[in-house]
Formats: structure tokens, C-alpha cells, sequence
């Protein structure tokens, strides 16, 4: 294994079981999902989480960069190694976003909410996100880095010279600073009771709490997947934690792309008998993985 030093910071009390029984911590790293994917490689045990002060290339969805500023955020990648019947990415992904989402309505006492597939919103404004990773073998995933990043205290000023103008933070919505390390501590533990709940009782339970979340039903939505670009209505998360739109007469299962709401609470009379026949199922279901 990669010669770190393994830091565990004053005022975090261990998780639950073993999410972040190993915690490798960095005044500042290139992207914590890097160093885990390295530690991942040289055998790093389930539940190895590198956090860090400040990244200068964290990275999110589609080869975007995550505003990592010194002490502001959470930045953390945690190492994952589900049983084979439970490996599915996409749930994955979900499941990390439904832990974040808890995180943040517990500290902060309102109601955090998902936009598919991996961001997390409060007040309608983005304060989360989860970018999750693996190496394949054989057609397998080998393990899964799932890296989450957490504005806590950032401030206004700091997302507008960013330009980041949809963003929001902990530190922001309640009017104060927040407490970095027990904002860790109980992402961690969200993250540990999610996962165990999937890796025991399978996706549904996760579904359950994923539509009481989420924020993008009844959205006008513009759709960019595969190289195909549609709009259409936005109804709702499917149990296998697919994001169903429905573009014409055709309800189409969207496993991963990009997803632009263009208006919400889009109200539109449209035909409610849908053909049954999903000409982008074959293509997004191409890309579960």
C-alpha cells in the first residue's frame, strides 16, 4: 500500500461499524478519489475514506471541476466493496446521494432533496454532489471509490468570485458556521447505514427514501445521453433508480446522462396512454454500468 499517513482528526468519534474505521487525512490533495482509487488497487480494506482540507483538481460528474477552497468543504472518497448481487453502480451513486441528503437534513434541520442522479439540493440550490468510480474486471466492478464533496462553510462571496452561481452551503442557509468535523462524522454514518441497509435488504428500501427526495418530478427536462438529445417531462425515479421521461407518447428509461431542468412543476396535458415500446432503453441500459 502507498506510504500515507493516517491521521485520525481531533472530535471524530468512530461510525457505526466500519465506514471510516481507516481515515487518511490531507491538509490538501490533487482529488481524494485519486489517492483512494490508488489505495483501492494496493487492497485498501472496505470502508477506507481519504478526506482532505482542500483539493485543487477535485472533479465531478462529465469531467467537471469541484470548488474545493481550504477548510470549507467536506471532501471526501470512501472505498466500497459490495457483494457481487449488489454492485450495481447506479445504485450505488443513489444510495451515496440518499446518505448525503439525510447528512444534511440532520445538521442543518430542513429538508434536503435529490436532483438526479447524484446531486443534493437545499432551497433549490446545489449543496452536494457524489462522483462515484471503479475499476472493471471481466465485466465486473472490482470495487467502487464513491467521492462526495459537502459545502459546509462556504460563503456567498466565495461561490460568486468561483462563479458558481447555483451553489449553496450549510454555512449559508443557517446563518453561521457549522461544525466541519461533526458534519463528517455523521456523513459517514449516513453513508454506513445506507450502504448496509442496501447490501442486506437490496435497492427498494433506498428507492423508498429516493422518492420522498427527489426534486426533478414534474420537471421539464432537457435529456443528453449517448450522443441523443430529447426534452420531455420528468416523472419521476424508476426502482431501479432509473430517471423516467416521458418525450412525446414514449415514457424512455434514462440510466445516465446529462439532465437540464428547463421549468419545473411543468404541467402540460399530455397523452396518458404511452407506448410500452422504450427505443432508448437498449441504449441507456448499454451504459448502466
Amino acid at each position: 500500500m502507498p506510504d500515507f499517513q493516517q491521521i485520525i482528526p481531533t472530535g471524530i468519534s468512530r461510525p457505526i461499524y466500519f465506514m471510516g474505521a481507516d481515515i487518511y487525512y490531507f491538509q490538501h490533495v490533487d482529488s481524494t478519489s485519486n489517492v483512494a482509487l490508488a489505495m483501492a488497487q494496493h487492497d485498501a480494506p472496505e470502508g477506507t475514506t481519504v478526506v482532505a482540507e482542500c483539493q485543487s483538481s477535485g472533479r465531478g460528474q462529465r469531467g467537471n471541476s469541484w470548488f474545493s477552497p481550504p477548510k470549507a468543504g467536506i471532501y471526501i472518497s470512501t472505498i466500497l466493496r459490495p457483494k457481487p448481487e449488489f454492485s450495481d453502480m447506479n445504485h450505488i451513486k443513489l444510495l451515496a446521494a440518499v446518505a448525503m441528503a439525510n447528512c444534511v437534513s440532520s445538521i442543518s434541520g430542513l429538508a434536503a432533496g435529490i436532483k438526479w442522479p447524484n446531486d443534493v439540493m437545499l432551497n433549490g440550490r446545489k449543496i452536494g454532489g457524489i462522483l462515484v468510480e471503479t475499476e472493471w474486471s471481466g465485466g465486473s466492478p472490482q470495487y467502487f471509490v464513491v467521492g462526495a464533496g459537502i459545502n459546509v462553510n462556504h460563503t456567498a462571496d466565495m461561490f460568486k468570485e468561483a462563479a458558481v452561481p447555483n451553489a449553496t452551503s450549510l454555512r449559508i442557509e443557517l446563518g453561521h458556521e457549522c461544525d466541519w468535523d461533526i458534519v463528517l462524522q455523521q456523513f459517514l454514518i449516513e453513508m454506513e447505514k445506507t450502504y448496509l441497509i442496501y447490501q442486506s435488504r437490496g435497492f427498494d428500501p433506498i428507492w423508498q427514501q429516493i422518492k420522498e427526495m427527489e426534486t426533478i418530478t414534474g420537471s421539464w427536462v432537457e435529456v443528453v445521453a449517448l450522443g441523443h438529445r430529447f426534452e420531455g417531462e420528468a416523472l419521476g425515479i424508476g426502482a431501479d433508480g432509473e430517471l423516467l421521461v416521458r418525450s412525446g407518447d414514449v415514457v424512455r428509461k434514462i440510466y445516465n446522462g446529462r439532465i437540464s431542468i428547463l421549468s419545473h412543476n411543468y404541467h402540460k396535458v399530455m397523452p396518458m396512454q404511452t407506448k410500452k415500446v422504450d427505443p432508448f432503453a437498449a441504449l441507456s441500459n448499454s451504459n448502466k454500468g
